[in-house]
């Protein structure tokens, strides 16, 4: 009941973009919700969220080293 509560705070949407991201991050508590939308991480868009590959420096060996 708490985090439906968060709905007339933020309103549906923020809140159901809320709930998405903290299921991506594998973390389902209040408290996580509640971080998310204090601190607005429910308007950043997925775009940042995606991995982006490693730049080629002499210092990254890469997975082929491992090997």
């Amino acid at each position: 009941m708490g985090i439906l509560s968060f709905e007339k705070k933020v309103g549906k949407q923020r809140l159901a973009n809320a709930c998405k991201r903290a299921i991506d991050f594998g973390s389902y508590s209040f408290k996580a919700i509640q971080n998310i939308l204090e601190n607005n991480l429910d308007m950043i868009g997925n775009e940042l969220l995606q991995d982006t590959e490693l730049p080629q420096h002499n210092n990254i060996r890469g997975k082929n080293y491992y090997k």
